[in-house]
């Protein structure tokens, strides 16, 4: 199962979390993180991206969850 990691928790609610771990296990560690969950006020640049070696997905939560 992948691991998720969410830049801003705060304000998701129980059903959108419960999506999210439908799809994977949520991580509080960047470095582990194959999935990248963001809002659209973070900007991704080269050294948040060298932080995630395992990172395959980056997925904005801007549609809706």
């Amino acid at each position: 199962m992948p691991k998720i990691f969410i830049t801003e928790p705060e304000g998701y609610s129980s059903g959108a979390l419960a999506i999210l771990r439908s799809v994977g296990k949520i991580t509080k560690s960047l470095s582990e993180a194959e999935i990248l969950v963001v809002k659209l006020g973070l900007d991704i640049d080269r050294g948040l991206i060298d932080r995630t070696p395992r990172l395959r997905v980056i997925a904005s939560s801007t549609t809706g969850l």
